[in-house]
């Protein structure tokens, strides 16, 4: 409902300037300083995005390098377990096969 009343008020706008010239100048004066202020507020816009930080995800990157150190160390505790279960195994194979 907002679009709708600024859209009649440019109409209204563009009527009142038709009472003092001729109705399609009126209509394109209107135009023009509206497609100019919106320019301006586009360059005002890509300005202020040109002077933002850029993205950067340091606490992605962080958590990530957390995480790989986790498996990383997860895997060695791993391996070292298997090879300490395996070492096991086989010396107590021989008593099994006794039974």
């Amino acid at each position: 409902m907002a679009l709708y009343g600024v859209g009649v008020l440019i109409a209204a706008v563009v009527l009142a300037l038709a009472l003092a010239i001729d109705a399609w100048l009126a209509a394109l004066i209107v135009a023009v300083v509206l497609l100019a202020a919106a320019a301006g507020i586009a360059f005002f816009g890509k300005k202020r995005v040109d002077q933002a930080t850029p993205l950067s995800p340091e606490r992605t990157a962080d958590n990530i390098k957390r995480d790989v150190d986790a498996l990383k160390h997860h895997e060695q505790t791993r391996r070292a377990d298997t090879r300490s279960t395996d070492a096991r195994n086989v010396g107590g194979s021989g008593e099994g096969s006794n039974r």
